[in-house]
């Protein structure tokens, strides 16, 4: 009976310490085996499984563009709009149309466009499709009359030679 007694308290002794080591470490994880009947996926884990069931984050709202900062500059105003013409020599007629944003400019078989912006009584004109550079001028329409004055700025001699101190008359509203 001693015998079966020392092997009895033998046997609680190691019982107890492996008690006592497992309480001493972390638990760790248990990966679950897959399954005879599902075939193994390299996707299946703990991770996987977590951020599955996490609750997504919501993005931020996007914000809205900013809204463009109006400008004092326009096309041209209704008493400027129109087809001008005006004659230099007997045989250089110039017709001058102002549209919206945009200037053609017609001096016999040449022919020249760009853009116009309008601020009070000065008019710029600006991206020729004839020569580089921006010339700016002050206007005044008298009756059927359009008067420009000398250039303020320009940098195309050949618009400036049909703008510069000269007036025109309309032709077509």
């Amino acid at each position: 009976m001693l015998v079966a007694s020392r092997h009895r308290l033998l046997l609680v002794a190691v019982g107890a310490v492996m008690l006592a080591g497992l309480a001493c470490t972390a638990p760790t994880p248990a990966t679950p085996a897959p399954s005879p009947s599902a075939p193994h996926s390299a996707t299946a884990s703990p991770t996987a499984t977590l951020s599955q069931t996490a609750t997504p984050t919501p993005s931020p709202s996007p914000t809205a563009s900013p809204t463009p900062t109006p400008t004092s500059e326009t096309g041209a105003p209704a008493e400027l709009a129109g087809s001008w013409s005006t004659t230099l020599t007997a045989q250089d007629v110039v017709t001058l149309t102002l549209r919206d944003n945009r200037y053609t400019i017609a001096r016999g078989a040449q022919f020249g466009a760009g853009r116009i912006d309008v601020t009070g009584d000065t008019i710029v004109f600006s991206g020729s499709d004839l020569c580089a550079g921006n010339g700016a001028y002050t206007w005044s329409v008298e009756g059927a009359m359009l008067t420009f004055s000398s250039a303020q700025s320009e940098a195309c001699g050949g618009r400036g030679e049909v703008i510069s101190e000269i007036s025109y008359r309309r032709i077509a509203p």
